[in-house]
């Protein structure tokens, strides 16, 4: 597409560029009519997305903010959330458990610490996301790194660097037990409530089959079939 569109459709999202098309695909820095620049793609700009982070988003991209990282038997995630950490709480339903939370001033603070982690994991160290697409459907694979190639306090200490090379204050840094202590447990696709129904299952479907085999006739042997003698019903 020629550049003068593009510009044209930017315009039309309330969008001005400050630099050259990169193509559809790729973040294109502009003005929003908020004054912020923002980088959305062409692409989603023309279906009407991603037009400008700060006006619309539930995240808080500038007031405060937290960087967490929560873990399971196999890996560990990275992300950002709100200071109310409804975010955490959405996770645990998953399986996920804290390692450890980090309070930084904006949600931008959080947000360019979290793509720097990920830089590291991928860019630096080639480490591949622990699970893929359909094994998350609660989204977030694609930050993820498996425990053994990444543990918490490895990622915490390279966190701080990150913080002093960018100079991004982390305010506060709150550590569970499972910064340091491997979960037993591993996340999935099931929620708190369809993980307990699925637990029950289990546990009944042995006494079920006990309560059949009992009916079903005496140390495994096939229930005795009925023979009529007269008027009732007799079994042999």
């Amino acid at each position: 597409m020629p550049e003068v569109d593009a510009r044209a459709m930017m315009a039309k999202k309330g969008l001005d560029p400050v630099e050259p098309y990169p193509g559809s695909g790729r973040p294109w820095a502009s003005r929003h009519v908020c004054g912020r620049v923002v980088t959305p793609t062409l692409g989603n700009v023309a279906q009407g997305k991603g037009i400008c982070r700060y006006c619309f988003s539930d995240f808080p991209y500038d007031g405060p903010a937290v960087l967490y990282l929560i873990a399971d038997l196999h890996a560990v995630k990275i992300g950002c959330a709100s200071p109310n950490l409804r975010r955490l709480s959405d996770h645990r339903r998953f399986g996920w458990v804290t390692a450890w939370t980090v309070d930084v001033a904006t949600g931008d603070d959080a947000y360019n610490l979290e793509q720097a982690i990920l830089s590291w994991w991928r860019d630096e160290l080639g480490i591949e996301p622990a699970y893929e697409s359909d094994q998350l459907p609660q989204t977030g694979y694609s930050e993820t790194a498996r425990w053994d190639e990444m543990d918490p306090r490895r990622v915490l200490t390279k966190l701080r660097q990150l913080g002093d090379k960018l100079g991004i204050p982390l305010l506060h840094i709150k550590e569970t037990e499972s910064a340091t202590k491997r979960p037993l447990t591993a996340a999935d696709a099931l929620g708190a409530r369809a993980r307990a129904a699925q637990s029950r299952l289990s546990e009944t479907a042995p006494r079920a089959s006990r309560r059949s085999a009992r009916h079903s006739g005496v140390q495994g042997q096939p229930p005795r079939s009925p023979h009529r003698a007269g008027r009732g019903v007799e079994y042999r």
